[in-house]
């Protein structure tokens, strides 16, 4: 195993297994030490961090975001859906018992029911 092109930024780690050469680039980020550290032996990772320090310098870009898919926002949409539906029910059935309550009542009034 030899390293090569070693900056600030990164590594390159040339592995040669069966006469075939194998080249990796290691960024100098945190992602990136521990992909090195788990792919190198310790003599060789101690050798690449005493030369680029204690902090990486690489900052690894964070990737946007998932976008809903057509079946998560249906779903959301059915739910959604759903959610009104039993909150009108509700709403129907407490209206439904206080027009109950008025009739019993009017016909209280009018001497027909107690």
């Amino acid at each position: 195993m030899y390293y090569d092109s070693l900056t600030e930024k990164g590594v390159s780690i040339l592995k040669i297994i069966d006469d075939v050469n194998n080249r990796k680039w290691y960024s100098n980020s945190a992602e990136g030490r521990v992909e090195l550290q788990a792919d190198v032996d310790e003599e060789t990772y101690n050798a690449i961090i005493a030369v680029w320090g204690d902090t990486p310098t690489v900052v690894e870009p964070v990737p946007p975001p998932e976008q809903p898919t057509d079946t998560d926002i249906l779903g959301q949409t059915v739910a959604d859906l759903t959610l009104q539906n039993m909150q009108l029910n509700s709403a129907v059935d407490t209206l439904g018992a206080a027009l109950a309550q008025t009739q019993i009542d009017i016909m209280a009034l009018k001497g027909g029911a107690s």
